[in-house]
């Protein structure tokens, strides 16, 4: 039972975080500040994964961001990665 409660604990932090990720807007355009690319509440983990929208051509990444969230003892991944499709 406290295994469950603590589960479901996790998937709503991370439900919270999704929604207001995906609230965000880019002030000037009004547009997405990020896209999420993690499977929301469908998946089993309490994981969320987003990167700044690649359309706004924003002069920052996800790594200036983990930057400044660390300054405030924050842990948040942000990796270079590429995707491939053959």
């Amino acid at each position: 039972d406290g295994y469950t409660k603590l589960c479901a604990s996790q998937m709503a932090v991370a439900a919270m975080i999704r929604r207001g990720l995906a609230e965000m807007l880019h002030t000037p355009t009004g547009r997405p500040l990020f896209t999420l690319l993690d499977a929301g509440d469908k998946g089993c983990l309490p994981v969320v994964a987003a990167q700044f929208n690649k359309e706004l051509g924003l002069p920052y990444d996800s790594t200036d961001l983990q930057h400044v969230l660390s300054e405030r003892h924050w842990y948040v991944g942000g990796y270079h990665m590429n995707f491939n499709h053959p």
